[in-house]
């Protein structure tokens, strides 16, 4: 600790010839930051990470991506409602939560 440039790089080109989507990776060195600030250490990640990083994305698999869901609707929340017993408390919590996460995601 803390990690080299060069560690930081070979982590990633080594993940790279995989099924390992950019975001995944971007995730992984996201997260190696956040321990190295977390513990105090200084983060050596630079522009030539950042090269790399590009480069290995470009060699990621179209198979690593997943699809796009199709996005969640008002008729999709109506009928969730319509098989929902509101007397029943699981149910509640089930259209609460339902709620809840919709109208935070339109805002």
């Amino acid at each position: 600790m803390p990690a080299s440039e060069d560690l930081l790089w070979l982590f990633i080109s080594v993940r790279a010839v995989g099924s390992i989507s950019d975001s995944c990776m971007k995730t992984w060195l996201a997260g190696l930051e956040l321990w190295h600030t977390l513990n105090g250490a200084p983060w050596n990640g630079s522009k030539i990470l950042a090269h790399i990083l590009k480069g290995a994305a470009k060699l990621a698999p179209d198979s690593s991506q997943e699809k796009k869901c199709q996005a969640i609707t008002i008729q999709h929340i109506r009928a969730l409602r319509l098989h929902l017993n509101l007397a029943d408390s699981f149910d509640m919590a089930v259209w609460a939560t339902a709620c809840v996460a919709f109208w935070s995601c339109c805002q």
